[in-house]
């Protein structure tokens, strides 16, 4: 038993760290759930060789649509596009060795305030005082560290003259209670830019 689980433990730290392999189509009712309970378009593709399977998801949220994905070899993403008043760029990731190194080197990275959040992510903005307004939600902060949110980046693109977010969780999450959770949590990421009126 104890073996077992050793192994087990193994191969979700490999998959999570790396992009590895792992078959997805054992969700496919998980996301269909998820697609009936939000009214959202669920799609599986596959790549030319038909060896990969690929799951699109997108849910309506309000006037914005939230797209999730996730294949055999990338892990779960969530991406969203919105139109804000000011141009806003943000990265929160999980701060490892390699960020601590470049941090003694002058990379910038804001204090939140929240001893258990700066400790576990490096954060950076062009717009400090509005990433610690997003970040005043108690509710975003608790969602982030509790599902262990690879990285959270949000861009502008000065081409479309939009931000896109793009969040990376790990490779094994495979509970509809997490999932919903983490789909909550965009929610609220859009609510509070709207609550402080940083949306058009």
């Amino acid at each position: 038993m104890k073996e077992q689980k050793k192994d087990s433990f193994l191969k979700q730290t490999f998959v999570t760290q790396t992009h590895g392999y792992l078959d997805v189509s054992q969700k496919r009712d998980l996301w269909r759930k998820i697609a009936f309970e939000y009214d959202g378009k669920f799609t599986i593709r596959h790549n030319s060789g038909n060896e990969l399977e690929i799951f699109k998801l997108k849910i309506p949220y309000k006037k914005y649509t939230i797209e999730l994905s996730e294949s055999d070899t990338r892990p779960l993403k969530f991406y969203l596009e919105f139109d804000l008043i000011e141009k806003f760029n943000f990265y929160i990731s999980w701060e490892d060795t390699i960020e601590k190194f470049l941090k003694l080197f002058g990379k910038q990275d804001i204090v939140i305030g929240e001893k258990i959040f700066d400790d576990k992510f490096l954060i950076q903005s062009d717009r400090p005082d509005l990433l610690k307004k997003l970040l005043s939600d108690s509710k975003i902060k608790r969602l982030i560290i509790k599902h262990n949110i690879y990285s959270l980046i949000c861009e502008y693109d000065k081409h479309t003259g939009i931000n896109k977010l793009l969040s990376v969780i790990n490779r094994t999450t495979d509970s509809l209670e997490t999932i919903k959770e983490l789909i909550k949590l965009h929610f609220l990421i859009i609510d509070k830019l709207e609550e402080n009126r940083m949306m058009k």
